[in-house]
């Protein structure tokens, strides 16, 4: 347990300044979406990333059997995170489509803050 909670504490330490979170999801790995669903949940459980702008990367919306944005919304429990500002964007790294579309949201988002 001892390096469990030196990991917590370096995580959170990761996250201190933090001002928005982009988190990539295989949306093409459907047998990895429980971990991914807890690691998810685990990060924003963290008191210094409350009501930070979330962006949900959807990644490899190439692949054919890749979840929807939807799909992973409702996979990851996303409603239940409490959660301000969370975006799920369908983007392809491959091909670079909706990429931009998502950064260019989470700028927005920050900037206002400013």
């Amino acid at each position: 347990m001892g390096n469990l909670d030196s990991f917590e504490s370096m995580r959170s330490q990761c996250f201190k300044y933090s001002e928005g979170l982009v988190y990539f999801v295989d949306s093409s790995s459907q047998q990895c979406i429980e971990d991914v669903r807890g690691d998810l949940h685990d990060i924003l459980s963290l008191s210094n990333l409350k009501n930070i702008p979330v962006l949900i990367m959807c990644n490899k919306q190439d692949i054919p059997q890749a979840l929807t944005s939807g799909e992973l919304r409702e996979k990851l429990a996303i409603d239940q995170l409490k959660q301000g500002n969370v975006r799920m964007q369908e983007c392809s790294a491959v091909k670079g489509t909706g990429l931009t579309e998502g950064l260019e949201w989470l700028s927005s988002i920050v900037n206002r803050k400013d």
